[in-house]
């Protein structure tokens, strides 16, 4: 697969609009995502993945991304994970 910097711009705006909260609950910090070049190549590579290879919509992509990357989260009612602000 050849990448594409839209994807890559993609995901930094997209990590850009998320809450600072969504990165506390995983452990670490927007600003420490978007510093680190290993985390945003891989997040890179799982969206431009998932749009292209498996024809998944961006915005589905985008989250599942984050999701695999750097952690879902937990949710203790329920013992699942939260998924884009859904309990599984």
């Amino acid at each position: 697969m050849i990448m594409q910097k839209e994807y890559l711009d993609d995901m930094k705006e997209h990590i850009m609009g998320m809450d600072e909260k969504e990165f506390k609950k995983r452990g670490t910090t927007k600003e420490a995502v978007l510093s680190s070049s290993d985390i945003m190549e891989r997040l890179w590579c799982m969206y431009q993945n998932d749009v292209e290879d498996y024809g998944c919509d961006k915005e589905f992509s985008l989250c599942d991304a984050v999701n695999e990357v750097i952690g879902a989260v937990p949710v203790e009612e329920t013992g699942g994970l939260l998924w884009n602000g859904v309990a599984t």
